[in-house]
């Protein structure tokens, strides 16, 4: 759950303190989000944009980092990474224009915000150990972030910033030794024969939707016509247990349905075929689970993630967005 705490407005800072952020009214305040610890727990995040002289920049930043966190649903130590990268990219930016009187003003519009973007990343290495994986975890964070307000036609970003955003980062990922368990050679095979599995079960869907197309209900057409039971499938008007149950013996059906209940010896089950015939007709409609396993290693080549954690990847890590899908692995 991510909710917004506002604080009250600070129209002007009072004498003396110049040197402290600035909060604009009805604008700046702090944003909460909540998400499982690793005991399965509930645990709060909070981030505080008026903690920033950037507080617009910030309040935007968070403001993405609340609807990411509530759409993926991930964990609070994930959670609290995002707000780690926002912080450190605030502060940055503080220290960048401090004593130039535009703080205030910076947003993820602005034309500098390219260059405050560059300079970041390229000096996060420096503040880390050599080898750390947390200098580039930091900087896909925040342009996960820059991505997402850019993939909302009404949330102004800047061109050349959204452009860097889905480039390449500016800082190496750690060094890992790990066993690479398949050579070059099989990963590319094992590629090739998931993306032609793909293929195949897109005209099988295809297919199997264009016959549903010309069919019409079983009960004011056939019980053994194989478009009107994909029409009835497809449309929720009858569920696989009315077909086994309403069709005849299989000696009785027509050769399109005998064929789909065909064992690889070309024999038919009599006691089975009903069920058979049912699976392979929601077959022609909607994927299998083992269709999904070209996907997986799909993912795992483009994500490098682990067959586990690829595994462990559900409907929650969807998000639908204006310019497409966004996956999103914990890892």
């Amino acid at each position: 759950m991510a909710r917004r705490r506002d604080y009250q407005g600070i129209d002007a800072a009072s004498e003396g303190e110049d040197d402290r952020p600035r909060r604009s009214a009805g604008r700046i305040g702090v944003r909460a989000v909540s998400g499982p610890s690793f005991k399965g727990r509930s645990q709060l995040v909070e981030f505080d944009p008026g903690a920033f002289r950037c507080s617009r920049l910030a309040a935007q930043l968070a403001d993405e980092w609340v609807e990411y966190v509530e759409s993926t649903g991930i964990t609070a130590s994930a959670a609290s990474g995002y707000r780690r990268a926002i912080d450190r990219f605030c502060k940055a930016v503080d220290a960048e224009l401090k004593g130039t009187g535009t703080e205030g003003d910076v947003d993820l519009a602005s034309p500098l915000m390219f260059r405050l973007v560059a300079k970041w990343e390229r000096g996060l290495s420096a503040t880390y150990r050599a080898g750390s994986s947390w200098p580039a975890y930091l900087a896909g964070s925040l342009r996960t972030l820059i991505i997402r307000r850019d993939d909302h036609p009404d949330r102004a970003t800047d061109t050349a910033l959204a452009r860097m955003a889905h480039g390449p980062l500016l800082v190496a990922w750690g060094e890992k030794n790990e066993h690479d368990e398949f050579s070059r050679k099989d990963k590319l095979t094992l590629v090739r024969a998931a993306w032609a599995a793909v293929n195949e079960l897109e005209s099988r869907l295809a297919a199997g939707w264009h016959l549903a197309d010309q069919g019409k209900h079983p009960e004011t057409g056939s019980w053994l016509c194989l478009p009107d039971l994909l029409w009835g499938l497809a449309r929720g008007q009858i569920s696989p247990k009315d077909i086994t149950s309403r069709l005849p013996a299989p000696s009785a059906w027509p050769q399109d349905l005998r064929e789909l209940a065909m064992r690889p010896d070309g024999s038919i089950p009599a006691t089975a075929a009903g069920q058979i015939l049912a699976r392979r007709l929601v077959a022609w409609l909607y994927p299998t689970t083992l269709d999904l396993h070209a996907f997986r290693v799909l993912l795992v080549d483009a994500t490098g993630c682990t067959s586990e954690e690829v595994t462990r990847f559900g409907a929650k890590d969807v998000e639908f967005l204006p310019k497409g899908v966004r996956l999103t692995v914990v890892r």
